[in-house]
């Protein structure tokens, strides 16, 4: 028997957060202003900041403004337009070079306008 179904809400929520907790992907969300309001722990590793502390903040709190407008740019073309996208790009971060993936798409509720934007990023050190 399939045990979800017994599962309450914050079973599920544990559930999930272990799920996007145990991958090297990074993934996120950021709202309409591009500030975060998720990081997996795996974007806390790659900035080199605590998870929790980098809610409300942007990319170009924790790298350098040439190369948080590498992510910003595509995350506000994909918030308004509603389109998801996937680009390459090279990016250093922390001193680290990086050939990345990063896969964005939107956050529409209820069928309205794009209110937020996830993003799924495979950073490999070149």
């Amino acid at each position: 028997m399939f045990w979800g179904i017994f599962i309450d809400a914050r079973s599920m929520e544990n559930l999930l957060s272990l799920v996007v907790n145990a991958t090297d992907n990074c993934i996120y969300v950021k709202d309409g202003d591009l500030k975060f309001i998720f990081v997996n722990s795996a974007v806390s590793r790659l900035y080199e900041a605590d998870a929790q502390s980098m809610i409300g903040k942007s990319d170009v709190d924790f790298i350098g403004p040439e190369q948080s407008a590498l992510f910003n740019e595509a995350d506000r073309r994909v918030i308004d337009s509603g389109i998801k996208e996937c680009f390459r790009f090279e990016i250093e971060i922390k001193g680290v070079m990086y050939m990345a993936e990063d896969h964005k798409f939107p956050v529409v509720i209820d069928g309205s306008r794009c209110l937020a934007g996830i993003g799924i990023l495979t950073p490999k050190a070149s």
